[in-house]
């Protein structure tokens, strides 16, 4: 605050400055702020509602506003958050790997996935967080044109993706790896790298899979016990769509009223601050702020869709297969409404927005 006074040149422009997503992120917000309006439960729970609807705001207009504002972005390199993401992305991958030697979650050469937690979050939490960097890896293998150092950093963090047993994060991050290879093909300086390193890579994994197929079976045998259980979803989402039709317009706001989503956590004052989920985003909009809320978020969407479409032929579409990650594990889980991954997406349209990307294209 001290230096948008001080500094004139900062100063000025920091409220003037043009920020085309805003708009479609206060609707969200004011759609988010009236979540159980007339559904006769918005003070359920004393003004916890408003509490959390204005900080799922702040997570996703927050660093958005700051930084499009405070930050002198022609002195940022159009790098600048893809070498972010992959520390980002190594620095989780770090902790998943401290978790797995460090939390005895290996028993009888099987990996016991409940015991795959740490401190600010469970597998979930950090599979996601590591294929959100997978695409900033895979694009400074196409602008530094070192590919196998950084796609081989890219495959790293996707192994320990693997390792959280997540199953959304893991389908994720292959997608989204497959899909950031592919726009990095549209390079023609480094086609035939990419090509060779993955035809090598390929078979590669191949002959492991063959090779160690009964000691990865093993290793993975409650994930493939696990295979399509829907872990309670086929319960709660119809619960989700039910809620909705009680109450249409606004939703029942943020705290749940069924007794069907299960219990996340067993600290009492946790969950009293951070209410259960309906881990998917459009259930998650109806339930809560009914087909208002729905109708904002798709209209932020089409912004942000607008936006990068506009960005297409920049470093910026890795920026947004990053999000694009997140939205998809947030199909099937309750990440976008997590805050911590929403500031990250929140600071990435910044990026793609403001960092200048004339003059500076490659097809």
């Amino acid at each position: 605050v001290l230096r948008l006074c001080l500094d004139r040149q900062l100063g000025k422009g920091f409220l003037r400055c043009r920020r085309s997503l805003m708009s479609g992120m206060v609707i969200l917000g004011a759609a988010y702020l009236l979540a159980g309006a007339f559904s006769g439960r918005y003070f359920e729970n004393g003004m916890w509602n408003l509490v959390f609807a204005l900080l799922q705001f702040v997570s996703v207009a927050g660093f958005y506003w700051f930084f499009t504002g405070a930050v002198r972005w022609e002195r940022v390199h159009t790098d600048y958050f893809l070498w972010v993401g992959l520390g980002a992305g190594l620095m989780v991958s770090g902790q998943i790997i401290g978790v797995v030697l460090g939390n005895n979650v290996i028993e009888d050469s099987q990996i016991v996935t409940p015991m795959i937690f740490t401190g600010w979050g469970n597998a979930n939490n950090m599979g996601c967080m590591a294929a959100m960097m997978i695409p900033c890896a895979v694009g400074l293998a196409r602008r530094t044109g070192k590919v196998t150092l950084f796609c081989l950093l890219a495959i790293l963090i996707a192994v320990c993706v693997c390792l959280t047993c997540s199953r959304t994060s893991m389908a994720a991050a292959a997608l989204i790896y497959v899909l950031s290879v592919a726009v990095s093909l549209r390079d023609r300086r480094c086609r035939k790298k990419l090509l060779i390193f993955h035809g090598i890579a390929a078979l590669a994994l191949a002959a492991a899979l063959f090779v160690m197929r009964e000691e990865l079976r093993t290793l993975f045998d409650a994930l493939v016990d696990r295979g399509l259980d829907p872990r309670m979803r086929d319960i709660i989402y119809p619960e989700g769509i039910r809620t909705f039709r009680e109450n249409p317009v606004f939703g029942e706001g943020f705290y749940p009223s069924t007794d069907k989503i299960y219990e996340w956590s067993k600290q009492e004052r946790l969950k009293a601050i951070l209410p259960a989920r309906w881990h998917n985003t459009v259930i998650q909009l109806l339930a809560s702020c009914g087909v208002v809320g729905l109708l904002a978020y798709g209209n932020h969407r089409q912004h942000t869709i607008r936006l990068f479409w506009e960005k297409r032929k920049t470093p910026a579409i890795y920026i947004g297969l990053s999000l694009l990650a997140m939205l998809l594990m947030s199909l099937l889980d309750c990440h976008f409404f997590n805050i911590g991954p929403t500031l990250v997406y929140s600071i990435g349209l910044a990026f793609a927005e403001k960092t200048q990307w004339e003059n500076r294209r490659y097809e």
